[in-house]
């Protein structure tokens, strides 16, 4: 049969038609078939051929013909060799080529390996830049007011951001507290700032301001806010406990906000409730948060004790921090009042409250001047014992001395306090 070689053609429609052998170069055969019309042969065998046609390498070829339709054949079998018909790959180029000013195609654009990786290392330094630069971003550690303007400081003592307000808190303005809280994925602080007992004002670690409560601001009568703690998220979703006080009606709202500033439950007292505290989860494992101030209908310095449940959703889909909190009243707590304060008829109330491990601090106000009594009560609630301040017994001694009352600060001063102490749980 010869020594030539074989060729299959696998054209659209062809069974596999068998060419004549091509006799050997420099023999006395037939004439060569007709090329580009410089002894250039009509196919094309190998990638390396159709790539060399197109005036582009390899990798370019075969993106060609799987994503622009360039004509490429192939041998029978699984790994058959790759051929093309110079004819068509130039018919291929022609049509897809753009024509210069003498008329002649131009070639195919493509974008060299060097470039191509100079722009995929740029990109990844801009990456590890930004990436840098945002995990370097010094956290806020304090705030400080500048008049109107709020700064917040670094660790370092500088300035990280700063927003101006319409005017400085006051100095006896006990509504101008601030606490950082982690809401951010990064683990980078929210700033909170309770703005003179107006507005809770949420900013994101680099100074946004992200949401207020409430989101307008309310006339003068109505309900405001005085404080506020953002409890642990245990068993329920982050949380925050905002205390709204109706100065006129004399009630007290307790709304709890998610991490966005909406607003996932309320409770509604009598009294006045302004001072919070979160405290360790109960048996159950809930959340608890004690609520101090006075009780109006006993006009007694109350401690309210609540428990938080996460409740029905916002929707049948909803996620976890779109749940209702469930808040439930699981005990009160009332504390006495002493002879002089029911003499001068002043009401005593609970400012400050700690929350430590396995106990509660619960400091009372009897007078002004720092005239108190500060009970401790264990995790249960319950009286373990109390501290009078000199300043209150120094009160009873001038009162005493200027008859208001009949006799000194006595041991039976301090029988009362034990025997006036009452706690109420709920069913």
């Amino acid at each position: 049969m010869g020594s030539g070689r074989f060729t299959v053609a696998m054209a659209e429609g062809d069974s596999g038609a068998v060419l004549p052998p091509r006799p050997p170069s420099g023999s006395s055969g037939e004439a060569p078939p007709p090329g580009n019309g410089a002894g250039e042969p009509a196919e094309l065998h190998g990638w390396k051929e159709i790539a060399a046609a197109l005036n582009t390498n390899v990798r370019t070829a075969q993106k060609y013909e799987r994503h622009h339709g360039l004509p490429v054949r192939r041998m029978p079998g699984k790994r058959g060799r790759v051929y093309a018909l110079r004819e068509e790959i130039l018919a291929w180029r022609d049509k897809r080529q753009p024509r210069n000013g003498n008329g002649s195609p131009t070639r195919i654009p493509e974008w060299p390996r060097a470039r191509l990786a100079a722009v995929a290392g740029c990109l990844v330094v801009v990456a590890v830049m930004a990436f840098v630069v945002l995990s370097n971003h010094p956290q806020v550690a304090s705030l400080r007011w500048n008049g109107p303007v709020l700064e917040a400081l670094g660790p370092d003592g500088r300035t990280i951001w700063a927003r101006t307000f319409p005017a400085p808190p006051g100095k006896a303005d006990p509504g101008s507290d601030w606490a950082l809280a982690n809401f951010d994925p990064e683990g980078r602080n929210h700033i909170l700032m309770l703005y003179r007992s107006v507005r809770l004002y949420c900013f994101g670690p680099r100074g946004r301001l992200e949401w207020t409560h409430p989101p307008k601001l309310v006339s003068s009568s109505g309900f405001h806010p005085r404080a506020f703690v953002v409890l642990p998220p245990q068993a329920e979703p982050s949380r925050i406990a905002v205390a709204l006080i109706d100065e006129t009606e004399g009630a007290t709202q307790i709304r709890f906000l998610d991490t966005a500033g909406n607003e996932r439950g309320v409770l509604v007292r009598p009294g006045v409730f302004d001072t919070l505290a979160s405290a360790v989860p109960d048996s159950a494992g809930a959340p608890l948060l004690v609520a101090g101030g006075f009780d109006r209908a006993r006009h007694r310095a109350a401690l309210l004790v609540i428990a938080l449940r996460a409740g029905s959703e916002a929707g049948g889909s909803a996620p976890a921090t779109e749940r209702q909190t469930a808040a439930s009243l699981q005990a009160a707590v009332f504390f006495p009042r002493t002879r002089l304060n029911r003499r001068l008829d002043l009401f005593n109330r609970v400012t400050a409250v700690r929350a430590g491990s396995g106990f509660f601090s619960v400091r009372v106000q009897e007078t002004a001047g720092g005239a108190w009594v500060e009970y401790r009560l264990g995790r249960d609630f319950r009286l373990r014992g109390f501290a009078v301040s000199d300043a209150l017994k120094r009160a009873f001694r001038k009162a005493f001395a200027r008859g208001v009352l009949r006799r000194d600060w006595s041991d039976q001063d301090e029988a009362a306090l034990l025997g006036g102490f009452s706690l109420l749980r709920t069913p």
